[in-house]
């Protein structure tokens, strides 16, 4: 029994299947003197030809290939690592509260210097308010206060005897730029002492 596959043979019998009848080939051996084996050979040759031509065009192309794609793969590696990260433009920067009021008072004006007080004053209630005293007023907040844990405790009374004139007398006090900087200022230093903007 043979263990191979027998292409000849296998050409042979479609040859038989094809051109059956009366010029049939009866045996092998007619197979292999017939002017149809002859043609087969001459094809097959030219077929195995242009076959292995054309497996060692693809080969190349695909060996080309690889080695572009690893050269290309190595460029772009080499040009992320020298290449600067810029990080996304946040914008500007946004103001803080007390930079905002300050720009409010500055603006100038009787008006925007008695809005930016109002404005501190209800700054400073929110301060006192997280850092834990109870009143219902800034007042109230501010006589809960140990003068000890409170290094500008009388700046914080004397902006905000400022900002109860102007909420209490309305126009009937006369604010001068001078006391509204000066309640600002004050305003300020207690801020800054407790790092709160």
């Amino acid at each position: 029994m043979q263990d191979y596959l027998n292409v000849e043979y296998f050409f042979f019998l479609i040859y038989n299947l094809l051109f059956g009848g009366e010029g049939r080939i009866g045996s092998i051996e007619e197979f292999y003197t017939s002017e149809f084996y002859t043609s087969l050979l001459s094809f097959w040759s030219a077929l195995t030809f242009f076959a292995t031509i054309a497996t060692l065009l693809l080969l190349t192309l695909f060996l080309y290939s690889a080695f572009r794609l690893y050269a290309i793969r190595k460029a772009e590696d080499e040009l992320l690592e020298s290449a600067i990260i810029v990080p996304d433009d946040p914008g500007p920067e946004e103001l803080s509260r007390w930079k905002k009021i300050e720009a409010l008072f500055y603006s100038g004006g009787e008006s925007n210097w008695r809005q930016a007080i109002i404005e501190a004053d209800i700054m400073l209630d929110e301060m006192l308010a997280v850092q834990g005293y109870r009143g219902d007023t800034v007042g109230d907040k501010l006589k809960a206060v140990e003068p000890s844990d409170f290094n500008t405790l009388q700046y914080a009374w004397a902006a905000h005897k400022i900002r109860n004139n102007i909420a209490h007398q309305g126009q009937g006090f006369v604010l001068t730029e001078r006391e509204a900087k000066q309640a600002m200022h004050w305003y300020e230093r207690v801020f800054d002492e407790f790092s709160f903007d």
